[in-house]
């Protein structure tokens, strides 16, 4: 009963959103979010593959980050080539680290019948390919930013230690953690663009 009334609630929010970035911006990336999330929740989208579940996941964090972007700039985005590289790195970034969520949820998962990275490749494997993914990021994304060196060892050590954590820390309540921590080097990922304008303002 609860479960219809969500999915009801979500189609009728739909086009609310895309009414919504019509008025403020972001249309593109709202129409796309909406395809995206109709495909990954009612076609199974994020179940059958784990390589289309991530790649649904990392594009849709690139629409919400450019959309988020256009509505604060008030304009539509150009296609300006350091934008571009820099969303790609995003959708980089998510597609190969984002099976962190997983983690911590594989008996739910496999009883629904998820192919997500851990059962698919197993749990070992896909704690390792989180690890070294977040750990190379961790460096690669502050340094494309030319990022202050404060700035670039905070994302690299954040990054180092969420990953040591996903291979050393294993139970369920430590997956969760670790992905709430994973969010947090998100958010300082997300910020690098700004954090470089911020030093130069200096």
């Amino acid at each position: 009963m609860m479960v219809n009334k969500a999915r009801q609630l979500m189609l009728f929010l739909y086009p609310l959103a895309v009414i919504a970035s019509f008025a403020i911006g972001g249309l593109k990336q709202s129409i796309a979010l909406v395809i995206l999330g109709v495909w990954y929740n009612n076609f199974a989208g994020g179940d059958r593959s784990c390589l289309l579940r991530n790649l649904i996941n990392a594009y849709g964090y690139v629409c919400f980050t450019s959309g988020a972007m256009e509505v604060a700039a008030g304009v539509v985005l150009p296609l300006d080539v350091r934008l571009i590289q820099w969303l790609g790195m995003i959708a980089a970034v998510i597609f190969s680290t984002v099976h962190l969520q997983d983690m911590y949820d594989q008996a739910g998962d496999q009883i629904r019948g998820r192919n997500t990275v851990p059962l698919v490749v197993g749990d070992g494997r896909a704690r390792w390919t989180t690890a070294l993914a977040m750990i190379f990021w961790g460096f690669v994304s502050p340094l494309y930013w030319h990022a202050e060196a404060g700035v670039l060892l905070a994302s690299f050590l954040l990054a180092s230690w969420i990953a040591t954590r996903g291979l050393l820390l294993r139970t369920v309540s430590d997956d969760r953690l670790t992905f709430k921590l994973w969010n947090a080097w998100m958010t300082l990922t997300f910020l690098l663009p700004l954090l470089r304008k911020m030093s130069r303002a200096k």
